[in-house]
């Protein structure tokens, strides 16, 4: 008898096996055509000069990574990313926690508040760039307005010609439109959380913050993972293009 249920539950096994490895298949052969064998030539072709005017393919090693490495141009590249990507990623965090949190707090008109905090994600990038563009437009453009009308500015200033503002006015405009998506999967995350876990926690004594910082941020934390981390440069591209 045991041994039936053994043979049973083996075979049970098997083509449950069987039949989730037929539902990888096509995406791991998707996954390695489209990712893994460009990456893999590229790795390949990083360790040749090749070049479209000159016939041949010599070795030359990690001669272009010495040469990339030694570029101040790419190392300067580099730089405006990292500063790029750190403060994009507090200013989503930040801005979509505090996001999440105001609209789990709303009980009236939850649907139309949500529906305006998602519209600058579901906007093409382009025409966010396009937006922003005209808004930092130095002749006419509404920050210059408003930063005239306040008397902080006196002329037309050209925002992009400093390295730092252009780089934080960038981020915003990335911020602008990928904190909805985090606001969004974070407060699912919190309207998933028991209200019978803070009920207790205030029965213990447990403060505001404590419920905050015991409850709220670990039980979001699958949230904080589902997150998309995917940094698009096209808003950019399109902001700092030569003749905008």
């Amino acid at each position: 008898m045991a041994s039936a249920l053994t043979r049973e539950k083996t075979r049970r096994f098997g083509g449950e096996a069987s039949l989730g490895i037929a539902f990888v298949i096509p995406m791991v052969v998707i996954m390695g055509g489209l990712v893994l064998l460009p990456l893999l030539s590229t790795m390949i072709d990083s360790v040749y000069n090749v070049s479209p005017m000159r016939a041949g393919t010599p070795f030359v090693g990690f001669k272009n990574y010495i040469d990339l490495f030694n570029n101040t141009t790419v190392n300067q590249s580099w730089r405006n990313t990292f500063y790029y990507v750190v403060l994009a990623v507090v200013l989503e965090t930040a801005g979509g926690l505090a996001t999440a949190l105001l609209l789990n707090k709303v009980q009236i008109g939850r649907r139309w508040l949500l529906a305006a905090v998602v519209l600058p994600w579901c906007l093409p990038p382009v025409v966010n760039a396009v937006v922003w563009m005209w808004i930092y437009n130095p002749s006419y453009g509404l920050l210059t307005g408003v930063l005239h009308s306040t008397g902080l500015l006196t002329g037309p200033t050209l925002f992009f010609n400093n390295r730092y503002v252009m780089l934080f006015l960038v981020t915003l405009v990335h911020v602008w439109r990928m904190m909805p998506l985090t606001a969004v999967i974070l407060l699912a995350a919190l309207q998933s959380i028991p209200k019978d876990l803070y009920q207790a926690a205030r029965l213990d004594g447990a403060s505001s913050f404590k419920c905050f910082r015991l409850i709220t941020l670990p039980l979001i934390s699958g949230g904080w993972r589902l997150r998309s981390a995917n940094q698009r440069f096209l808003p950019s591209t399109c902001l700092t293009k030569p003749g905008s």
